[in-house]
């Protein structure tokens, strides 16, 4: 067997030679296995030793492919991934090399062809795959590979190829970086929110996969789940939810990563995109964001978002404000001042006057709303006013007897009625029954449990100023504007109430028709 002499010729350097008795050995048996091994290894030594000449290591990769390797050749698939990782590496790092991403293009096309089993070296091979297609834009013009590319390294490596290492960060030039995984988590990520490229009649669009998306989020979950250390999962969770339109979870999943960022202001500006129905919470979230030490020009799209925001709730000099930061940070950096901003500056309502930092108590004021979505999870809930103090401009009102209480409504934009309904986000301060109110706004819903109509005969007793229409208390408020006499027919609404002097619920009217 020629084995021991192409093993010594290719031990002295003469691979050439060794290569020659290898092939000639490989053309008399095809089918025998040594004879594969002994060309296929040939084949590997002079990849290693063609690393600069690309045309040559595409040609004996070609060839180490075209030989069909067993897929229990384990070793040498795994010598092989290493000795093609190196030479893309190689390539990209080599400033000379003007072809150097259509030369991984083409490897990556032909290496496709071989199955591969979990290894370091695929490992490493699949390093190189990132690192090319990830940073396709730096080599070339054509942008639009990077999102083909990537995706279908995905698409080929699967989420089950990984190695133990491969979850682990790592050294680098004295620096710590993050896992590898985590690093593909957020390149393909970054591919599934800018979408697949779509080219049709010359007009290039981009189109979201949302089944490579729910793919892609099932991973995401066993990650969350088994390496809550990875900061960005939670991140690029969210982000992908929300582009599918599910609110709820994007919340859901925001929450922890927003307490772990809180001191960056693009957390925030995300936690209100995922409440995209909720303007209040919305414009808490940017207040927020502008409360925190940023780089100014870093805020530019967060001022232009706050200002759309006040001028929907016609919070005209607060916008203002938010317009002029946003016009001066554009006009400050030399960027092009948008149509909107301009369309702003000639409106009736625009005070180009306004005091830069005047909206800071406002910032304040309406960021206190985010914090408490983070910190105490605040949901909207319906309450009815049971109770008004125009005097000292105090409120009670009731959602059900086991949520009760009363607010100051002094800064607030109401002007409540015994009886109205509002939605609002209530904070409890104390234990005496007192809350203060983070967002609150009329309601559509007119079906409470604890507001109903009735109707029925009032009774009044004699020397009495009050009466009820059966257990259902009627002030003497309400008798004298309506001059209700005893036995008159009536029908109103009332209001369930807590009675603090007798300790104990009922009812009262405070409507009649």
């Amino acid at each position: 067997m020629p084995s021991k002499e192409i093993k010594e010729l290719r031990e002295s350097g003469k691979l050439h030679e060794s290569h020659e008795m290898a092939l000639s050995e490989f053309e008399a048996a095809p089918d025998n296995i040594w004879a594969l091994r002994n060309l296929a290894w040939s084949f590997y030594y002079l990849l290693k030793e063609n690393q600069d000449n690309t045309e040559k290591s595409l040609s004996i990769i070609q060839k180490i492919i075209g030989l069909k390797i067993p897929d229990n050749e384990i070793m040498f698939l795994d010598k092989f991934c290493w000795a093609v990782g190196s030479n893309i590496f190689h390539i990209l790092n080599s400033q000379e090399n003007q072809h150097k991403m259509k030369f991984v293009d083409v490897v990556f096309e032909q290496i496709k062809l071989l199955k591969f089993s979990p290894s370091a070296g695929f490992s490493f091979l699949i390093k190189a795959f990132h690192k090319s297609f990830k940073e396709v834009n730096d080599y070339s013009n054509n942008s639009s590979n990077e999102s083909q590319k990537y995706s279908e390294l995905i698409e080929w490596i699967g989420f089950d190829n990984f190695m133990e290492e491969d979850y682990k960060p790592y050294q680098m030039d004295g620096r710590q970086v993050i896992s590898f995984v985590e690093q593909v988590i957020i390149a393909y990520a970054k591919v599934l929110l800018k979408g697949d490229k779509i080219e049709k009649e010359g007009i290039i669009r981009y189109e979201i996969n949302q089944i490579k998306i729910e793919e892609f989020l099932i991973f995401l979950d066993v990650i969350i789940e088994k390496h809550p250390e990875f900061e960005y999962s939670l991140y690029f969770k969210a982000k992908l939810v929300l582009l599918l339109k599910r609110f709820d979870e994007a919340k859901k999943t925001l929450i922890p990563f927003v307490k772990k960022k809180k001191n960056l202001f693009w957390v925030w500006e995300l936690l209100g995109e995922a409440h995209a129905d909720d303007i209040d919470v919305k414009i808490g979230c940017l207040c927020k964001a502008l409360t925190l030490n940023t780089k100014e020009s870093f805020l530019v799209n967060v001022h232009q978002k706050l200002a759309d925001l006040l001028v929907q709730e016609e919070l005209y000099k607060e916008a203002s404000v938010e317009v002029i930061n946003a016009f001066n940070i554009r006009k400050k950096n030399d960027w092009k001042i948008n149509n909107e901003l301009i369309k702003y500056t000639h409106q009736n309502w625009f005070d180009k006057n306004r005091d830069l930092k005047s909206n800071k108590k406002f910032y304040e004021e309406q960021s206190i709303l985010a914090e408490e979505l983070i910190y105490n999870n605040q949901k909207e809930i319906t309450i009815a006013i049971d109770f008004v103090n125009s005097n000292k401009m105090m409120a009670n009102f009731i959602k059900d007897k086991n949520l009760y209480g009363f607010f100051n409504y002094k800064h607030l934009k109401i002007n409540p009625k015994t009886g109205d309904i509002f939605k609002a986000r209530l904070n409890q301060k104390g234990d005496e029954g007192f809350y203060t109110i983070l967002t609150i706004k009329p309601s559509a819903d007119k079906v409470l449990e604890c507001v109903k109509e009735i109707s029925g005969s009032i009774c009044i007793q004699d020397n009495k100023d009050f009466g009820f229409i059966e257990n259902n208390f009627v002030s003497p408020d309400l008798i004298k504007k309506h001059h209700l006499k005893d036995g008159d027919e009536i029908t109103g609404k009332v209001i369930l109430s807590f009675n603090k002097k007798k300790n104990e619920w009922g009812w009262k009217v405070f409507q009649l028709k």
